[in-house]
């Protein structure tokens, strides 16, 4: 796959979570487009220099919000289902409470 490297960094939807979300093709494509743009994004928001540090993570917060709710609005009510339970196999591999 060309976008190899790109889809093993979009946080959460990684090649093999897409594989086992069992995304097609032009839905993987649409998330590792989102995923650069989203990529982009932040790194202007870091790079401004008139935003105060609080201002910049707040900016952060809600740009990664957005990306999350565009990339699961992508997912079937199913492939939702899965994402969901791998999250929280993932917080209790972690050690993390829900």
């Amino acid at each position: 796959m060309e976008n190899e490297t790109a889809n093993q960094k979009c946080g959460f939807i990684t090649s093999e979570n897409m594989k086992f979300l069992e995304l097609n093709k032009d839905h993987e494509k649409q998330i590792v487009d989102m995923h650069m743009q989203n990529k982009k994004d932040k790194q202007k928001v870091k790079d401004d220099t008139s935003l105060t540090e609080d201002q910049k993570k707040e900016k952060l917060k809600t740009l990664d919000r957005a990306y999350k709710a565009k990339s699961e609005a992508l997912l079937t009510p199913d492939q939702k289902k899965k994402y969901e339970a791998k999250k929280k196999e993932m917080k209790s591999k972690n050690g993390k409470p829900e």
